[in-house]
Order: C-alpha cells, then sequence, then structure tokens
C-alpha cells in the first residue's frame, strides 16, 4: 500500500507559509498565509484566513478555475490547521491512487512511535557518535552532509505548550529552554519527543514495514546521513526510489521553443540566454551573416598579426593580446545591440521570451521547485495529475520535460 506522511510535525513555518503560482501571463506570483507560528509544529499552525480570495483573482480567466477553488475553498477554510487544509487538498486529487495518509501529529503515532524515541534520548551519546561519523566519511568521499550536525546537536525535540522545543546535548544531559533532563528523564517523556530531520524518516520506517521510500534530491541526502541511525537501532533500511522530476511543457511553449530554436538546456541559463537565444532568430538573415564574417575575420587578421609581432618582439605579444580582447568585446557589443533592438522591434518576441522563462524556469529554478500544481491543474484540468502519473517511470532517474 503507498503511503503519504505528513509533514505536519516540522516546525519550519516559514518554508510553508507561502507557495508560488502564476498568472494569464504564466509570470510568478507568491501568495502568503498571514500567521505566528510561535514555533509550534506548522501542521498545527491555524491562519485566521488563507489567501484565497487572492488565487481566485490569478486564476479568474483560467479554463479549470471553479473545480480548482472548489477544492480549494472547500480545504483551507479559515481557523483551520495548515496539516487539516493540505490533507483535505491532496485527499480528492490523489484518493484513486489507493494512498494511506499518516499525520505523526496524532496521539495515536505518537504512542506508537514513543518507544524508539525513548530508545534515542537513552543513547544520545552513541547515536551521535555514529552520525558525525557518517557525516565525515560522506565528505571524504566528496558528498555533503545535508543537515548541519554537532557534537552538542540533539537528534530530539521536546513537544512542550503546544511548542516544539529545540534541545542541546550536554555532558550527560540534554538541555533546553524548558529545562535540563537526564536521558532517563526525557525518555520517560517519550510521548512529547519529536525527531529531528536525519531520525525521522527512520521512525517512519519503525512504524512501518516499509518495502521502499520514493525521494526527492534533498531527502534523498538526508537519508545518507540516516543510514548510521537505521543500522543501529532498526538493524534495516528501505530501498530508496529518487521521484520522478518533470518540467511541464504546455503546447504553446512547445511551439515557441521550436519556432525560436530553443532547447530546454537554454533555460537553465538564465533568461538573458533565452532572449538572445530568441533575438537572434530575428536578426535579418544579411546582418547575422555581416557580424558572423567580421568576428570570423578578425581572428583571421588578428592571428597573424599576433604571429608577426611575436616574431618581430616576444615582448609585444601581451600588448597584442589585450588589443585582441579588446576588439572581439566590441564585437560582441555589437552582436549585442543588435539583437537588443530586435526584441525591441518585436514586442511579441520580447512577450514569448517572458512567458517561457515565466513557466519553465521560474526565478531561475526548476519549475517543480517553484510552483504549486493547482495553477496548472486550472489550465489543464484535473486529469493532468492522471497524465503526470502515467508517465512515470521508476528505470529513470533523469529529470524530464513532459509535454501536456
Amino acid at each position: 500500500m503507498p503511503v503519504f506522511w505528513l509533514a505536519t510535525e516540522d516546525h519550519d513555518f516559514e518554508e510553508i507559509s507561502h507557495c508560488w503560482v502564476f498568472d494569464e501571463a504564466t509570470q510568478p506570483r507568491m501568495l502568503r498565509a498571514p500567521a505566528d507560528s510561535g514555533h509550534c509544529p506548522a501542521g498545527l499552525v491555524a491562519p485566521e484566513a488563507y489567501p484565497a480570495a487572492e488565487l481566485a483573482e490569478l486564476l479568474r480567466d483560467f479554463p479549470f478555475r471553479n473545480e480548482v477553488m472548489d477544492l480549494v475553498g472547500s480545504s483551507y477554510r479559515p481557523g483551520r490547521t495548515m496539516g487539516e487544509a493540505f490533507l483535505g487538498l491532496v485527499r480528492p486529487l490523489l484518493d484513486r491512487y489507493g494512498f494511506l495518509y499518516i499525520d505523526p501529529m496524532q496521539p495515536e503515532v505518537r504512542r506508537l512511535a514513543s518507544p524508539l524515541l525513548e530508545e534515542t534520548a537513552r543513547r544520545g551519546e552513541e547515536l551521535t557518535a555514529l552520525l558525525l561519523d557518517r557525516n565525515r566519511r560522506l565528505e571524504e568521499a566528496g558528498y555533503h552532509a545535508q543537515v548541519h550536525f554537532e557534537a552538542t546537536n540533539s537528534l530530539l525535540f521536546l513537544l512542550a505548550g503546544g511548542r516544539r522545543v529545540p534541545l542541546r546535548r550536554r555532558v550527560g544531559t540534554y538541555e533546553g529552554e524548558t529545562g535540563i533532563y537526564s536521558p532517563g528523564e526525557l525518555a520517560a517523556q517519550k510521548e512529547q519527543l519529536s525527531p529531528n530531520a536525519v531520525l525521522r524518516p527512520v521512525m517512519q520506517d519503525y512504524l512501518l514495514p516499509t518495502v521502499a521510500q520514493v525521494a526527492g534530491p534533498a531527502e534523498l541526502a538526508y537519508l545518507a546521513q540516516s543510514q548510521a541511525l537505521y543500522q543501529a537501532l532498526l538493524g534495516r533500511a528501505p530501498v530508496v526510489q529518487p521521484r520522478n522530476g518533470f518540467t511541464l511543457l504546455e503546447k504553446r511553449a512547445a511551439k515557441l521553443v521550436d519556432k525560436y530554436g530553443l532547447d530546454y538546456r537554454c533555460f537553465l541559463r538564465g533568461p538573458e540566454a533565452v532572449r538572445q537565444g530568441i533575438s537572434q532568430r530575428l536578426i535579418p538573415p544579411e546582418l547575422h551573416q555581416t557580424l558572423f564574417s567580421a568576428q570570423e575575420g578578425f581572428q583571421t587578421i588578428l592571428d597573424a598579426t599576433q604571429r608577426a609581432l611575436r616574431a618581430f618582439d616576444p615582448t609585444l605579444e601581451r600588448a597584442a593580446g589585450r588589443s585582441r580582447a579588446k576588439i572581439q568585446h566590441q564585437l560582441s557589443r555589437l552582436q549585442s545591440k543588435a539583437e537588443r533592438e530586435a526584441l525591441r522591434r518585436d514586442r511579441r518576441a520580447g512577450a514569448d521570451a517572458a512567458y517561457l522563462n515565466g513557466l519553465l524556469y521560474p526565478n531561475q529554478h526548476l519549475q517543480e521547485r517553484v510552483y504549486s500544481i493547482l495553477p496548472f491543474l486550472a489550465r489543464h484540468g484535473l486529469e493532468l495529475i492522471d497524465h503526470i502519473s502515467r508517465h512515470i517511470r521508476l528505470d529513470c532517474p533523469d529529470h524530464v520535460v513532459l509535454p501536456i
């Protein structure tokens, strides 16, 4: 059975307090839920209001706006916690895939996990040493430790007064703003303990007979560190399966990419590279050929000049190199100015460049790392999830550009 683990226990509220969507012109827009988390687990934060009205306005011209807003309106109601609202949204979208949803903040889950957390509190010094050794070996092998961890850090937080309180390890004790605890005293509060990022997957697999965990790049790095804890606490670890990654390519975008002779790698170099790629198609062919010929001709002349100067007096070669660089710089400037003028004359091309950048590489990040799925569903329909699902391939770890 596939299991969706809800990240309600995290206390990094800033990370989930906002999301990015796009407007009709496919330009990124951020929506934020105003709330003060008070350092409590993020899934328990209940904002007085969610930015549903702002979302509805941004999606007003999208063909499937009403279906999406019905889902959002029924899930993100004022006063509902972030965990409840998120579950209310994903359930109708994913239920047909047979998911079981687990909320680690539920008292029943905390009770089931408490023996593992109790053992962790008692073995804190040993487990810390194992994790530090694992981090060292990862770094020696050329990798990095995704979670920064020092000898005084603890694998545990304490849930107290609705807050997730950090703990630090001292010699024979744990210290936090709620007090100083011996390992035994902390272990006695086992149902109020909460795992940190590297212990959390171990707790998940303690609770469940996990065959495989599907994880993104950051989670894979966590799991590389967690291996030491898996072996010490469970004596086993699940198979790790990298999740598929997609950039969704709309039909209009695909046509523009073909029209301007672009490829996806161009977008990874940033907006200027895309504008340059488009503008090169707009320069009159004769001007493009003239500029190209000028650069080629100057290269030949400069090569011959540099050889002659070297033969006459080697001390002049450096000066020739500086002059060569200046000439090449000026020719490149002329090329760039011609490209910018071509874009200025063709306003449609400028709008196309903005649309492509906003859709395919928003804020110069992968699309899947920026946008919520909601604007895509509003533009292409709820069946888009099935389309993505049909293209998941467990044997393909590469990022895929997926036409929709």
